[in-house]
């Protein structure tokens, strides 16, 4: 499964790396470089995101917002935005929608290691 590395982390594994070995830590150093040129960056949790910038997947479930109102939303292919109301939907045609953001990742819910579930 492939996850994001957190910048901090890249960091200091470098300079860990260059701690211990200079060589290796002179090509962690060149390599990192690289990557932060040319690999396209994440969003930062909890950061909107312009719809001038990105759009999300049509489909997917985001929260939205026109600058007043927010809520869950998708964007439809036809590029309307539909809001969630409960167990309805509803149409937020008219608003102009400018930020989205992922939604959070769940709770995770198993208990913690060695604890059974009660």
């Amino acid at each position: 499964m492939a996850r994001a590395i957190d910048k901090q982390t890249m960091l200091n594994l470098i300079i860990e790396a260059k701690r211990t070995d200079p060589e290796t830590g002179s090509f962690a150093e060149w390599l990192a470089e690289y990557l932060a040129e040319h690999l396209p960056t994440l969003t930062p949790p909890n950061e909107w995101v312009s719809v001038e910038e990105r759009i999300p997947n049509f489909g997917k479930l985001v929260i939205a917002t026109d600058g007043t109102t927010y809520g869950v939303a998708w964007l439809c292919s036809d590029c309307t935005w539909m809001v969630t109301m409960g167990y309805k939907s509803q149409s937020w045609f008219g608003r102009k929608i400018t930020h989205w953001m992922p939604l959070p990742a769940p709770p995770d819910r198993r208990p913690p290691e060695g604890e059974a579930n009660e």
